[in-house]
């Protein structure tokens, strides 16, 4: 078989695969209304259901509300293969929802569940999206006069009696009543048989983005999707394309997984995702997500040092939000430190660092900086400092010089080994020293003139005496070798 039909078989069998879908965890039931009996609207649970075929650890997964960002409850036990497991919700009023159930149980944290609806977030230990139901408009199904629960039942989202721990129990059309129709409303179709008392609620493909809604110039922002069939389950292949909203896009054939994108200028940044089932170019995304990031740029400065014993750093943080310095490098001299994944300084805050517990030495009249992830300059103390920043490796190609204006260094490598910062000089404090060749004192401009013009007029003097030399052994050598003949 040639390369070229090779080539076009593996495509046509990517292109003509249908999408795989992964066994998970799946939320399948939620009492959003609580019990029944006495401050019953306290006793809230929810059921997760292992549609794998393996037992899987929930030990440090957390299900949190309003998108993920307000943590529920943080998970311990095991789920069996084919299994529930029931969270139950417990206050002072209502200690035992459900005294048969001895799954998982504790307060919920941020008040538990509003009647009104939730975005609920189930992540796995290590952070990822493993199911979520964004209701925050209103929940789909279930009852607070009846308190019947919210089940998943044959893909559709359906009222039912309680079946904690158990397969559900919901409501589901069998009628074969000819008048049945199906009514489109935005991406969810609603059965609206009259013989339904609760109408059943399709699940559409879904496809969500997962990322902060706050970002830094500068600073690579996380993002991430969960995209979700008609059964809920994850699809992780098809066609995603991105748009970050500031004239960036990017575009994958099967989940990107986790990835980050930088914004290089503050605004608010309208991103979209669209999926698509096909990689075919041209058909319609099969679901759609939006969301806005609102990009600032960052605040935080060396406010004071303190020129003791400890070598005492102030970082202030103007920049009205919470600001993430994880990647960031501070340092003086030959000495440098570059901050721990979540590394904090609140809005509007101050904290104070001591220079000697960073491995920082800190002498007077030395410049301080804090860089970007990027090795970009964010602060210098003193301000009126000016400053070169050099980013050595083991191997460097040549120095970097010291000049007037701050510079960007060149990045060889992946990490920041030594951070060189020098000082000019500044009326009340002395200069910085840097290590650098010795020079000479730079030569006046009249005496360079004449040097050169006496360079230049001896070579010419030593160009004409070659030529004049070359000319009379050309003209021997002919009188040699030819005879003149009158």
């Amino acid at each position: 078989m040639s390369m070229k039909k090779y080539l076009f078989f593996l495509i046509a069998l990517f292109l003509f695969t249908p999408a795989l879908a992964k066994a998970d965890v799946l939320i399948n039931e939620v009492a959003w209304m609580g019990v029944s009996g006495a401050n019953g609207q306290y006793g809230e649970w929810v059921e997760l259901y292992n549609n794998g075929t393996t037992g899987v650890s929930l030990s440090g997964w957390t299900l949190a509300k309003a998108g993920g960002s307000k943590l529920i409850f943080t998970f311990s036990k095991t789920i069996s293969a084919g299994g529930y497991l029931v969270v139950e919700r417990t206050t002072a009023s209502m200690p035992d929802a459900l005294p048969s159930i001895t799954d998982e149980s504790g307060s919920f944290g941020n008040g538990g569940l509003s009647n009104i609806g939730e975005d609920l977030v189930l992540k796995d230990a290590s952070g990822k999206v493993v199911d979520s139901l964004d209701f925050a408009s209103g929940w789909p199904a279930g009852d607070n006069t009846t308190k019947e629960t919210m089940q998943f039942v044959d893909g559709s989202w359906v009222s039912g009696e309680p079946t904690p721990d158990a397969a559900n129990q919901g409501e589901s059309n069998t009628d074969n009543n000819n008048n049945d129709t199906l009514h489109i409303a935005g991406s969810t179709l609603v059965n609206t048989n009259t013989q339904d008392v609760h109408p059943t609620i399709l699940s559409p493909i879904v496809t969500k983005i997962i990322t902060s809604q706050k970002a830094v110039t500068g600073i690579p922002t996380t993002f991430s999707e969960m995209t979700t069939g008609t059964k809920r389950e994850t699809l992780d292949q098809g066609r995603w394309v991105w748009n970050f909203g500031d004239g960036t896009s990017r575009e994958d054939i099967k989940d990107p997984g986790t990835f980050t994108h930088t914004f290089a200028y503050s605004g608010d940044y309208v991103v979209t995702l669209e999926y698509y089932e096909t990689v075919f170019v041209g058909s319609l995304p099969d679901a759609v997500a939006r969301t806005t990031v609102s990009v600032i740029t960052p605040r935080v400065v060396i406010s004071h040092i303190s020129y003791d014993a400890k070598g005492g750093i102030e970082l202030s943080n103007t920049s009205g939000i919470d600001m993430d310095i994880s990647g960031w490098t501070i340092g003086s001299g030959q000495s440098s430190f570059v901050f721990p994944k979540n590394s904090i300084i609140l809005k509007d805050k101050k904290i104070t660092l001591a220079g000697r517990n960073l491995g920082i030495e800190i002498k007077p009249g030395q410049a301080v900086a804090l860089l970007y992830p990027d090795t970009t300059i964010a602060s210098v103390f003193p301000e009126q400092a000016k400053i070169a920043v050099a980013v050595t490796k083991p191997k460097i190609k040549a120095p970097v010089a010291v000049t007037d204006s701050p510079i960007k260094p060149e990045v060889l490598g992946d990490s920041v080994t030594n951070v060189v910062l020098a000082a000019a000089a500044m009326p009340t404090t002395p200069d910085v020293v840097v290590p650098q060749k010795e020079s000479t004192t730079p030569a006046k401009p009249n005496d360079l003139l004449f040097t050169g013009g006496l360079i230049a007029l001896v070579a010419g003097g030593i160009g004409t005496s070659l030529w004049l030399r070359r000319k009379k052994s050309m003209e021997t050598s002919l009188a040699d070798e030819f005879l003149i003949v009158e």
